[in-house]
This record gives C-alpha cells, sequence and structure tokens, in this order.
C-alpha cells in the first residue's frame, strides 16, 4: 500500500506575506534598541559634562587641605602651633588665612571661595615663614 500525500506548496507571494508581519515586528525591535542605546548614550554623555566641569584637581586638593587643617584646629588645645609646608604632595600652597569661623587656603593659585568652617572656641591666627605656614591656636 501506497499513501500518497499531497505536498502543500505556497506561492513565493503567499511566503512574503506569512513573513512580512514577523519581519516587521523584529524590525520595530532593532529600531526601538537603537533608539533607546542612542539616549543612554546621551545621557552617559551629558552626565560626564556636568561633572567634569565641576571638578578640578585643584579644587577637591584645596578642599582636602582645608578639611583637614580645620579638623586640627578643632583637635588642638590652646597654646598649640600647626605646621604646614608651602610645597608637598598637594602642590604649592600660595596662601592660608583664617577668616570668620573658617579657614581659606589658595593652592596653585586657585582662590578659596567659601573656605572650611572650625568650630574651636580658641581664637586662630596665621603667620607665615620662608617654607612654611604656622597656624596658632590661642
Amino acid at each position: 500500500m501506497k499513501f500518497k500525500t499531497k505536498k502543500a506548496s505556497f506561492s513565493s507571494e503567499k511566503q512574503v506575506c506569512f513573513l512580512q508581519p514577523l519581519l516587521q515586528k523584529k524590525a520595530m525591535m532593532l529600531r526601538e534598541i537603537i533608539i533607546h542605546l542612542i539616549l543612554i548614550g546621551l545621557i552617559f554623555i551629558m552626565f560626564f559634562m556636568a561633572t567634569a566641569g565641576r571638578v578640578s584637581k585643584n579644587e577637591v586638593r584645596q578642599q582636602v587641605i582645608e578639611k583637614q587643617i580645620a579638623l586640627m584646629i578643632d583637635a588642638a588645645e590652646p597654646g598649640t602651633t600647626i605646621s604646614m609646608r608651602k610645597i608637598g604632595d598637594n602642590g604649592f600652597i600660595n596662601d592660608i588665612s583664617a577668616e570668620a569661623g573658617s579657614i581659606h587656603v589658595v593652592i596653585n593659585d586657585f582662590i578659596s571661595i567659601k573656605g572650611y568652617p572650625y568650630f574651636t572656641k580658641s581664637s586662630v591666627s596665621v603667620r607665615d615663614d620662608v617654607t612654611k605656614f604656622y597656624i596658632d591656636v590661642r
């Protein structure tokens, strides 16, 4: 016994019509992925440019030195003298000043605007030498 089977034959038009919605769906997904990648890239670039403009090496160094000096002043007992070298690992310190309860440091000619506050009740004065600054807590 032989069975005869009919082979289903599709014309090329029917095959295209059958695959067309599938191809359109894949194309839409690909477009969405590309748009998402472009948007993520733009957001990353905007974030990078915003932070790169705000943070400079001198500003960070200046803030670190101001904070360290303020913490040393707060921990110092009256009659203590703190000495700081003008040339160090953080660059060249041009000036140190103590005004209105905050310490200001000028490093590599980068001027301090806010300073860093200290909370000691003692008076603080700064004097400089050729190679060092001396911070007197009295």
